[in-house]
């Protein structure tokens, strides 16, 4: 067996590898991009408040719904793409204690926002408002798309909204359509990542970018 041959056919992900996020507080009304810092203590995560200039592109071809629990020792994913949770008959019913449903969106940060350039992040929630918000979103999505416009939404935050839903009381957002335009190339280099292309090393510019 020579140096290059290794066992196995699957290596878990480290946090080099594993996308960031972004995460909206829907009960403090703010929108956070959670950083991941290598310290020498390590990974560890720092936020930064995007609230007053969080714009995107959803990759919506990537849209994933399914059953999100959060707790430790970390969020728990189980998650289906839009096609086969279509054809599961659009489950809603948690399959454990401490599942909610809910999406998982990967999303490229515009330059007002991002940490550098091609700052695809993933957003994800089980908040009722996020999602509603979101699906309002894909459903304008898939309208064009059956009018062979598969350009995805430039979104902006207009605002978060305080709305009472039964007992409870929070911020939900309210997302507007600056523009659209064609996919950028950099999802597919970001979702099907190596280490090198997470850490910036790619040829993607301002220029590249269509905002």
């Amino acid at each position: 067996m020579t140096e290059q041959q290794t066992y196995g056919f699957y290596t878990p992900p480290s946090d080099e590898t594993i996308l960031p996020f972004v995460k909206i507080n829907c009960q403090e009304g703010r929108v956070w991009r959670v950083d991941r810092i290598q310290t020498l203590q390590g990974w560890q995560s720092n936020e930064v408040d995007i609230t007053a200039t969080f714009r995107f592109i959803p990759d919506f071809p990537n849209l994933e719904l399914g059953f999100i629990r959060f707790g430790d020792p970390g969020v728990d994913f189980q998650m289906q793409t839009f096609a086969a949770w279509l054809a599961a008959g659009r489950p809603r019913k948690s399959p454990a204690e401490g599942y909610r449903f809910g999406f998982r969106l990967p999303i490229l940060l515009s330059k007002e926002c991002r940490l550098a350039e091609g700052d695809v992040r993933y957003l994800s929630a089980t908040s009722i408002g996020v999602i509603e918000a979101i699906s309002a979103q894909f459903t304008v999505y898939q309208q064009r798309v059956e009018n062979n416009n598969a350009a995805l939404p430039l979104l902006f935050l207009e605002r978060l909204e305080k709305r009472t839903r039964g007992q409870f009381r929070n911020f939900e957002p309210i997302f507007v359509a600056e523009r659209w335009t064609e996919r950028p190339g950099i999802f597919d280099e970001k979702l099907f990542q190596t280490p090198e292309s997470f850490a910036g090393d790619t040829q993607t510019s301002d220029e590249d970018l269509p905002f």
